[in-house]
Order: structure tokens, then C-alpha cells, then sequence
């Protein structure tokens, strides 16, 4: 009887060890009965009673520049990263490269964009040249 217990122990254990072994892949919709779309992995659903939004992390200007480390900066995965600033009261965005508002301006003021062109327009009397 031992023997038979040890083997059932030995299959319980693989097949629970093989379960945790597979990849996952979870869609959620929260707000809603329906599933996700097929490009979603989260979509927040409302319906027409709404008295709530999304709540993105809170941080001030010194706070978010101090997750900004080299690691930080070379990891791809951080891309997108949102976080509510509640120093500047707007949404910045990593882009892999800097912080940028939720609107598109760029946080980061020292970033150099090219030049201008100019045109100086000038009023006054066109005259004719003789044709030479």
C-alpha cells in the first residue's frame, strides 16, 4: 500500500509541477460580461451608469526622475510606462528614450529641434529691369 501512495504522490507532484510549467495567457474584461477583444489583454468596460475612471500611479518630477535609472533606461519593457505627475498635474509617458505628457509635448526641454526656416518679407515698389 506504501508504494502505491508513493507513486500516486510522484503523479500528483509531475502533474502539478507540469501545470505551472506551461504558459499562461490570460484576457481580462473588467466592467463588462464580454470578453475581450482579440488585440486586448485588459480592457476596462463601462456601461452607462459610469461614476469612476482608471487611476494611474502618483508620483511628483523628483519621485519619477529617480526610477529613471540606466537599468531603467535600457530596458525595453519599460517603454510605455504611465504614471500621473503631481508635480507638473499631467500624464507622462516613458518612451524608452524620455518622459513625455500624455499631450505629446516633450518633458524633457533640452532635447535640440531643428532650426526654423525664415522668410523676411519686405514692403515696397517692385520695379521693372529692362530686359538686357
Amino acid at each position: 500500500m506504501k508504494v502505491k501512495t508513493k507513486q500516486l504522490l510522484a503523479v500528483a507532484f509531475v502533474l502539478v509541477a507540469s501545470f505551472f510549467a506551461l504558459p499562461l495567457k490570460a484576457q481580462v474584461t473588467i466592467g463588462d460580461s464580454t470578453a475581450p477583444q482579440s488585440f486586448s489583454i485588459l480592457e476596462l468596460a463601462t456601461t452607462t451608469n459610469v461614476t469612476g475612471g482608471l487611476r494611474l500611479p502618483q508620483m511628483t518630477t523628483d519621485e519619477r526622475d529617480s526610477i529613471t535609472t540606466s537599468d531603467f533606461k535600457t530596458n525595453p519593457l519599460a517603454k510605455g510606462l504611465m504614471i500621473f505627475n503631481t508635480t507638473t498635474n499631467g500624464v507622462d509617458i516613458w518612451n524608452g528614450t524620455v518622459w513625455i505628457e500624455f499631450c505629446g509635448s516633450p518633458i524633457n526641454h533640452s532635447i535640440a529641434l531643428p532650426p526654423v526656416p525664415s522668410v523676411a518679407v519686405t514692403a515696397g515698389k517692385q520695379e521693372k529691369t529692362p530686359a538686357e
